[in-house]
């Protein structure tokens, strides 16, 4: 379970969020699917941490 502890950890995800929503409304918009498919694996194992912990 990933545990969000510091300041420095919660920035962290915060940030690969942001970046997740950004290319997701520039970049993914136009993307494969195979690109989309490997984007969106990689960032639900961080989506699915989060809610782990927040449930």
């Amino acid at each position: 379970m990933l545990l969000l502890n510091t300041d420095d950890q919660r920035a962290e995800v915060s940030s690969k969020l942001s970046e997740t929503y950004d290319w997701l409304y520039e970049e993914g918009e136009k993307a494969e699917t195979d690109e989309l498919r490997m984007n969106a694996s990689h960032n639900l194992k961080l989506v699915g941490f989060l809610y782990i912990m927040f449930n």
